[in-house]
Order: structure tokens, then sequence, then C-alpha cells
């Protein structure tokens, strides 16, 4: 992982994940990206009660904007410029557009993100930012709600299906492994919905580890009733560091019909989840 792209407005959430997405490219040698997203009023689009806001009204509210946001970003990299290597990008245009072009084309390693979560109707209709962007983002993103003040890896959950399609993903997870030196939890959760004998589970895990080479690591089965709650329960059980899950970025109809495990764990979970990308597999558990 040598670029790290942190999105920040300047709120006390995206703070919190600038100074961690600090201390990450610090203890993985990477270059820290920051970028402020400024997103436009439409021109001529009514905005309330038959107003209108015309294209000059719009232009000096973004330039209001952009400049307010460049003292902010210098400010923001002359505190924390020693030890780490930092580039600043102001992009004007909608947020996730503009973020997943800035991921493809800088060739982004990992995206770290402060979030609220979402619950309740507005996770159901509109779901949270971060959720939004592990749904398209091509490369891990790293979802955090708490502030940290030393974020050190001891103890990573990498919640499996102990199927292939998660080789590529547990990779980037051993890289985060090795940099901080952690143990590597690999978690099978067992639900009523989806059982599984242990026999055939464990026949999975030898293979899965053959495959992935895993070194300093433990496994366990838990049972539960839901998958979220299993990855969500036993993180606190062990008092885990960080979540990693794969997500097949499910879109659309299919995203409605079956959900999201990881989008779930990202908005209810308050640990620091890491998000993959896992390859399309018809055998798939994690979803």
């Amino acid at each position: 992982m040598k670029k790290i792209l942190v999105p920040v407005d300047f709120s006390s959430c995206a703070n919190n994940a600038f100074a961690v997405a600090k201390q990450m490219a610090k203890q993985l040698g990477a270059e820290l990206i920051t970028i402020h997203i400024v997103e436009p009023i439409r021109s001529y689009t009514a905005v309330a009660d038959g107003m209108y806001i015309d294209a000059a009204v719009e232009q000096k509210y973004i330039e209001y904007l952009t400049n307010n946001a460049q003292e902010h970003l210098q400010k923001l990299v002359n505190e924390h410029k020693n030890g780490v290597s930092i580039s600043t990008f102001i992009e004007i245009g909608n947020f996730y557009q503009i973020l997943k072009e800035t991921i493809e084309k800088h060739g982004i390693d990992l995206v770290v993100m402060g979030t609220t979560g979402a619950t309740g109707i507005d996770e159901a209709l509109v779901g949270s930012n971060a959720q939004k962007v592990v749904r398209f983002s091509a490369c891990p993103v790293l979802t955090l709600k708490s502030n940290h003040v030393s974020f050190d890896l001891k103890n990573i959950v990498f919640a499996t299906s102990l199927r292939d399609d998660q080789l590529e993903a547990l990779a980037k997870i051993q890289v985060l492994q090795q940099a901080f030196q952690a143990t590597l939890h690999l978690l099978y959760v067992n639900t009523p919905s989806d059982f599984m004998p242990t026999r055939k589970i464990l026949q999975l895990k030898e293979e899965l580890i053959r495959k992935a080479n895993l070194t300093n690591y433990q496994f366990t089965i838990y049972n539960e009733v839901l998958e979220e709650l299993g990855i969500t329960n036993f993180s606190e059980d062990i008092n885990a560091d960080l979540i990693a899950i794969a997500t097949h970025q499910r879109k659309g109809i299919a995203h409605l019909l079956s959900g999201s495990i990881a989008e779930d764990v990202v908005n209810h979970a308050d640990k620091p989840v890491l998000t993959l990308v896992a390859k399309h597999s018809e055998t798939e558990k994690v979803k």
C-alpha cells in the first residue's frame, strides 16, 4: 500500500480519519493524499419555492468554498507534514464521481474515511457516505467512527467465507498484518440459514491457509443468528483493533434483494472496518 487517500471536509470525523491515515502512511511508508470536494449548486435549477440560483452567484459560492478549503488544507498539512509525504487536491463536482475518478487516476491503494454510520430509515433509503463509497471503490476502504490517538493494529479480524474469491483480499490484509506485526483472526460465522458442517469448514480453512501461506493467525468458528452479529460480537469479544471483510459490491436490484453484510458492518460496528473487493463467485457467503 503506497498511496492512501483521505477525503476531508474538516469535520471532527474527517480530521480523525486524517490522523489515522497519517499514522498508517508512516507505518507503511506510503504517500498521503488528501482531497476536498466542493459540490456546486446546479445552475438555473429550482432550489425552493420557485427561486433560482444563476451561474454568476454559483461561481462566487464555489470560489468562496474553494478558497476556504485551501486555507484549511494548508493548515492541516503544516500541522502534520513531519515524517510523511502529503499531497492535497481540491476538486469541484459530485463527491462520489470525483472520488471514484481520483482513485483510478492516482492508483490509490487505500481510502480512509470517517463515518457516523446510518441506521433506521436513513440506512434503508439513503445509507451513509462511507457505505456508498464501499459500494463503488476499486480499492480497500477503511472506515472509522471513533477517535484514535494511537492507531496500533495488534488483532485483525477477517470475516471469511473460506472461498478462493477472497484470496486477493486476504493478500492485502497480510500487508497490514506484517507492517503492524498483528495477529490475524480468521473468522467463520456459521448461521442457521447458511449452515455448514464443522468438518467441511475445517477442510476449507486448511485449503485457504495453504493457498494464502498464512502465518501468525488464529481460526474461530462462531455460531450466530446473523453473520453481521457474529462479526461484531466476536470482534468485541477479543477486543479487535480492526474488522476486515470482503464485499462483492452488489448494486441495483441485486443489492436491494441481497443486501450487503459488509455495508451493514460498516454502519453498525463501532470498531474500524476495512472493506476489500472480492471476486464474484456463485458460492460466496460474505457479501
